[in-house]
């Protein structure tokens, strides 16, 4: 399954459970859609969120590497911030709309 199916399981998933009648399960599962549809880019750092839910940071001393505070998540590192960017986006499952994963090229 992929990142970009989870939004429309839960959602399908959550009509579902309306429908039967279970009321507080069917909302959880609507916030939890609407977490993960809602996951957009960064636009300060061009990162997409971890996947728990943190914002991703960027160091680089001297290399670049990106890594999440809270659940310990990093990436490996990298002579460019680019390549480090690239690395953590496609890691948590970012799509480009020109269907190639990773991160959008400056222009």
């Amino acid at each position: 399954m992929t990142r970009e199916f989870v939004p429309t399981c839960l959602k399908r998933v959550s009509l579902k459970l309306e429908m039967m009648g279970y009321e507080v399960l069917s909302n959880a599962l609507r916030e939890a859609y609407h977490a993960l549809y809602h996951s957009r880019l960064d636009p300060e750092t061009g990162l997409m969120p971890c996947g728990c839910g943190t914002v991703l940071e960027i160091s680089d001393n001297p290399l670049f590497m990106v890594y999440c505070s809270e659940c310990a998540w990093r990436t490996d590192y990298y002579y460019t911030k680019e390549d480090a960017v690239r690395a953590a986006n496609r890691a948590m499952g970012y799509k480009n709309p020109d269907n190639s994963i990773g991160h959008r090229p400056h222009r």
